[in-house]
């Protein structure tokens, strides 16, 4: 089983192939971020939220439409931190495929 770390890895991976530049590597931070940002769903068992409901763990959290807006979220957030980053045409998809991994994983 995956562990946050080899989804962190599996992000960096990713991110030597898709992203290059100055603020790459702020960029592959934020892809690992991304990659296990699925597992924080586990705070929903602290408001009683059973396991098997939409927003349990491996709910809502770990679908596409989750990896879609969190990939556009982030490419807003980086693009206006940092302008000389890369374009949303190459962050964009990175940060999907990293947040989208972790269901690959």
């Amino acid at each position: 089983m995956p562990s946050v770390f080899s989804h962190a890895i599996a992000a960096v991976a990713l991110g030597g192939v898709a992203v290059g530049g100055p603020s790459r590597v702020r960029i592959w931070v934020i892809g690992a971020f991304c990659a296990v940002a699925p597992d924080l769903d586990v705070v929903s068992f602290l408001f009683g939220i059973r396991y098997g409901d939409i927003l349990g763990h491996r709910g809502l959290s770990h679908s596409i439409f989750f990896a879609v807006l969190l990939a556009t979220v982030v490419t807003i957030f980086v693009r206006h931190t940092w302008p000389e980053s890369p374009g949303a045409a190459k962050l964009w998809p990175f940060f999907f495929a990293a947040t989208a991994s972790h269901g690959l994983l």
